[in-house]
């Protein structure tokens, strides 16, 4: 029987769903018999052999032969090692969609159609059920953006929430004794969401020597010593200031964070407009003749506003609906942590009733079984180690503000609207479950919600920013060792050709490696195995950074040049970050963290790697080219496609696919970046001033997240073969991350074995320095913050394209 293009695309998996169906047979397509024994071939490329087959029938053609279809193997990006591995789901789903639907294109007669949206045939379904989701019945990209939405309520916030609570007007605002109509009520809605977000009431207390420091301790100045200062945006505008120019600086610098809080309080009130609006709307629509549907229309006419149509109130009632599931989930507190995080568009605005579905019953409930709620542990993990405990924290700091939380209702049986404090967490709770949100009710609340009523069952917050010193007084003491070196002497001795088996040799010297007991055992070796300015014998010096008792190593060769400077006290500075690295980072890079021996697939092994940097390595240089015509009206003779973002630093492709995973990894290790160039600026000062000028001259001076670096690396299940990074401006900087054995760093030139504990941090020369690593067991990570050194021509001459003189 000849089949329709229709039925035979049926039949094809679809482009996004290759990965679902890497190891089982898509639905309705028998596999042949050859096909049978999976451990020759997948049911994947049995599919596709049959439907190729199909498809030749159709055409006329004589069934032989099967086409070839692969699997891309990631991109790599830059000059790492090891690429991106095949088994990395986000890393396979661009290339296998690809294939699939060339393959597709090519058996529907090269024509692209659109896919149809009718079921696709496949068993009858067993009777009966089953509890737990199928792991294939997965929403792949969704779960994802659920992931970083509960890590972005968790990373950044003390520092944020200190300078929004702080700026909170200092009185209730005043309230009708009248209760609002709906009309009133929407048309307020309407004006705040419109509104400049500078004209709020603003409170500055100025006699407080840092905001979020006192709230963070639970410190707060008696009333008389807190004067509210409501501004506008035309009074900030017209801020007194000295003439002399610092204090003009200061006070442009001030003001642009006074305005980008007030972007905060304009979500938080606006996200507090959209749940009581919602509120109203369904309490109009209960009193309609018809009370199952919203008279959205009637509700419309009745605010005399024409900006305010059908349309708007469906946008205020479906955000309000969202916001109020989110809450009834967690508590309203929930309200607060969003509009601190700037994710008020994200969940107000787009389509992402499924995210929202999941983020609220992973809040209401954090310990359910992963097959349950599809997320890794560790999204249960952030909801109980950072998000709960934040909002205990924010509802006790609330208490000492004379500005109170709270949300009115509409009219009651009686004719009495409510006014619930945020506080009395039953009774608002309650409330939120009344409303109906169309959806599924949600599951009985975790028992660490409990700590809400009884703040003496909340975990302790993890990190307290603002108790941080993060001046040169967070540096432990430099212990320098010199040894005469010359790393200018020597040339990589690795090539392609022989890196996996100059790799295994070295690593069988590294595991003989001689061990250092102490600094003074390091010093009195060195001065034979450095004898003449190299390396005298052929070995490793097996460095464990134990030895260094939170003192910060520098070793120094010839002319004083950087051979590795080890600081070893971040994890003991920053506890918060090393304690729960692993948790954050797996929730980000969902499905790619999980425990590995390296050694099983020995010269095979390879890891992820997502680069999130700007490069100059390939920018076409501008040489030659006319001055007077603008460089994007510019080509060679002989070429039609011209990649003009080439030729200036451009941001790396994970920048481009990834920009949320970029930000959260950022600002997760923002405080280990800068206790990095607190070091540096001490002790390298002149390599220092080399790489912070290539990352402060970006493209339009975009912010590099790694400055003074030009971007950063996230290598995961890492483990390198010998290299150089040639690249690499002056040296780069590596702290790995995770739970492991073996794993240690080897620098061939000058023959050291570093074994680096969590968070410990080395900085070498990469560029100079062939390095590998041993095999290792466990999650082992690593970030490495790097410079590409062709930026420096950007600084110089614009790659060429800069006019001369």
């Amino acid at each position: 029987m000849l089949l329709s293009p229709l039925q035979l695309s049926r039949d094809l998996p679809s482009a996004g769903s290759t990965l679902d169906n890497s190891t089982h047979p898509p639905t309705g397509v028998p596999s042949p018999p050859e096909t049978q024994d999976q451990s020759t071939r997948t049911g994947t490329e049995a599919g596709f052999e049959e439907s190729l087959r199909r498809s030749k029938r159709i055409a006329g053609q004589k069934d032989g032969g099967s086409a070839a279809v692969g699997e891309g193997d990631g991109q790599d990006g830059g000059d790492n090692p090891g690429p991106r591995r095949a088994e990395c789901p986000r890393a396979r789903r661009t290339d296998a969609a690809g294939t699939v639907e060339e393959m597709q294109r090519h058996l529907l007669s090269e024509q692209p159609r659109k896919r149809s949206s009718l079921p696709k045939r496949g068993k009858k379904p067993a009777q009966g059920w089953v509890r737990g989701a199928p792991p294939n019945a997965t929403r792949e990209g969704g779960l994802h953006i659920v992931a970083l939405g509960l890590v972005t309520l968790s990373v950044p916030l003390l520092r944020k929430l200190g300078d929004f609570l702080g700026r909170l007007p200092a009185d209730p605002l005043p309230s009708s004794p009248v209760p609002p109509s709906t009309n009133t009520a929407l048309s307020t809605l309407a004006a705040v969401e419109l509104s400049d977000t500078s004209s709020l009431p603003i409170i500055t207390l100025s006699s407080v020597p840092s905001t979020s420091t006192a709230l963070s301790r639970g410190i707060f100045p008696p009333a008389s010593l807190r004067p509210s200062i409501l501004a506008s945006s035309s009074a900030m505008a017209n801020l007194p200031s000295s003439s002399t120019s610092p204090s003009l600086f200061v006070s442009a610098m001030k003001k642009c964070h006074r305005l980008e809080v007030g972007t905060m309080e304009n979500d938080f009130a606006l996200m507090l407009s959209y749940i009581e609006a919602a509120f109203y709307i369904q309490w109009r629509q209960k009193e309609s003749p018809d009370k199952k549907a919203v008279p959205y229309r009637a509700l419309a006419a009745e605010v005399e506003d024409p900006s305010v149509d059908s349309g708007k109130i469906q946008h205020f009632y479906s955000a309000g609906t969202r916001l109020i599931y989110l809450a009834a989930a967690s508590s309203m507190y929930i309200v607060v942590l969003i509009a601190v995080c700037s994710l008020r568009s994200k969940f107000c605005k787009e389509d992402l009733v499924d995210v929202i579905e999941e983020i609220g019953y992973l809040l209401a409930s954090p310990h359910a079984p992963e097959e349950e709620h599809r997320l890794s542990k560790d999204c249960g993990d952030i909801v109980r180690k950072f998000i709960v405990p934040e909002m205990v924290w924010i509802k006790q700091v609330s208490a000492h503000l004379r500005s109170s939380f709270s949300l009115s209702f509409p009219p009651n049986k009686e004719g009495v609207c409510e006014t619930i404090p945020f506080c009395e967490i039953e009774r608002m709770n309650k409330k939120l479950k009344q409303f109906d949100w169309s959806y599924w009710n949600l599951p009985e609340p975790d028992p660490c919600w409990k700590a809400l009523v009884d703040p003496s069952l909340a975990p302790a917050l993890p990190f307290l920013l603002d108790d941080l010193d993060l001046s040169e007084s967070c540096m432990a003491e430099v212990v320098i060792v010199r040894t005469p070196l010359n790393l200018k002497a020597t040339s990589c001795p690795v090539n392609p050709e022989n890196s996996k088996s100059w790799t295994a040799l070295e690593r069988q010297k590294a595991a003989k490696a001689v061990v250092i007991s102490d600094v003074a055992d390091l010093r009195k070796k060195l001065e034979v195995f450095h004898a003449g300015g190299i390396k005298a014998q052929d070995g490793y010096l097996c460095i464990r950074t134990e030895i260094m008792e939170g003192k910060t190593l520098l070793i120094q060769g010839a002319d004083e040049q950087l051979i590795a400077l080890v600081i070893t006290n971040i994890a003991k500075t920053l506890p918060h970050i090393a304690d729960n690295a692993t948790t954050i980072i797996s929730a980000i890079m969902e499905g790619e963290v999980y425990e590995v021996d390296s050694a099983e697939d020995g010269e095979d092994f390879e890891f992820s790697a997502s680069h999130y940097g700007y490069w100059g390595r390939y920018a076409q240089n501008g040489d030659g080219a006319p001055q007077d015509v603008h460089p994007n009206l510019l080509r060679r003779p002989g070429v039609s496609r011209v990649n003009f973002t080439q030729r200036v630093p451009h941001p790396s492709q994970e920048m481009k696919d990834e920009p949320e995973e970029n930000e959260l990894i950022a600002e997760f290790i923002r405080l280990v970046v800068m206790i990095v160039e607190i070091h540096l600026k001490k002790l390298l000062p002149k390599q220092y001033d080399r790489i912070s000028v290539t990352a402060s001259q970006l493209p339009l001076n975009q912010r590099s997240e790694a400055y003074p670096f030009g971007g950063y690396v996230l290598n995961i299940s890492v483990s390198t073969r010998g290299h150089r990074d040639k690249g690499d401006l002056e040296f780069c900087v590596v702290f790995p991350l995770g739970k492991w054995t073996g794993g240690g760093l080897g620098l061939f030139e000058p023959g050291f074995l570093f074994h680096l504990r969590s968070m410990d941090t080395i900085i070498f020369p990469s560029c100079d320095i062939t390095h590998f690593n041993e095999d290792f067991k466990g999650i082992r990570m690593s970030l490495v913050l790097h410079s590409d050194k062709h930026g420096e021509r950007w600084v110089v001459d614009r790659f060429g394209w800069r006019p001369r003189d």
